[in-house]
């Protein structure tokens, strides 16, 4: 592993924030080039990007340490060395919606559209991201004969962070081309949705950190179901309101 990508004199370039800037900048890049195609203008497209990456680097942060809070209260400066690791998908995702719903709203635009731009590229950036783990020695999946070896614990692992970026940037292309077969605003964010949370759902059983709760499923298991009974919901939800915007479009 490569914690320790480069460094600048005395200064170390950890791998896994390095990788995490890396995923930023080149999704940012790509969106904008899609915003701007899409009619937004710099100042709408830097609100909407800068506030929902806050919100989102925030809730991911936040979820994680709620969900090892024993290991922070006994080291607490870990809470800020962020460039360690330490950030929960879920978390992130659901406080990166909620901002983009305010967000869209104050600047009346529609959520639904801005979503589908955005989804690809959630699932782009999180592909590249995941390569920064495997960088940096962690979220493995289970200890294997066959596996990735990790020098830090000198045991040898299933290489999920690499499963996870592979099949993440298979789905960004697949989004990718159905933006242009979607038939109403929404549907490709809520395709997103459903094939992440599933693969998500399906790669935590081998996960090194698998823990069941409740009937053998893990908390970020339960969390990805609820994510997709959600989608289901919002389907239904954008669908009916695209019909109810083009009867009352086709009635002026």
């Amino acid at each position: 592993m490569f914690p320790v990508i480069f460094k600048i004199g005395s200064y170390s370039i950890y791998s896994y924030g390095f990788m995490l800037i890396v995923a930023i900048a080149l999704c940012m890049l790509l969106f904008y080039r899609d915003a701007r195609s899409d009619g937004l203008s710099n100042n709408i497209i830097f609100s909407l990007v800068s506030g929902v990456l806050l919100w989102n680097i925030l809730g991911a942060r936040i979820l994680y340490l709620l969900l090892h809070v024993e290991d922070f209260l006994s080291h607490p400066l870990k809470i800020f060395m962020v460039y360690d690791g330490g950030f929960n998908w879920q978390g992130g995702f659901v406080a990166g919606c909620v901002a983009g719903l305010w967000l869209t709203k104050v600047k009346n635009l529609s959520f639904p559209r801005m979503a589908d731009l955005v989804a690809p590229y959630y699932a782009l950036g999180v592909a590249v991201a995941r390569i920064g783990c495997f960088l940096n020695g962690c979220c493995f999946g289970k200890e294997v004969s066959w596996g990735v070896y990790c020098p830090v614990y000198k045991a040898t692992y299933i290489p999920l962070q690499l499963y996870y970026s592979v099949s993440l940037f298979i789905l960004y292309c697949f989004l990718k081309y159905y933006q242009k077969k979607s038939t109403f605003p929404g549907q490709v964010f809520v395709l997103f949705l459903i094939l992440d949370s599933l693969l998500r759902f399906c790669l935590d059983f081998v996960s090194l950190g698998y823990h069941p709760i409740y009937l053998k499923l893990s908390i970020y298991q339960w969390i990805t179901l609820s994510i997709i009974i959600t989608a289901i919901i919002l389907y239904f939800y954008f669908k009916k309101r695209n019909e109810r915007e083009t009867n009352v479009s086709s009635h002026l």
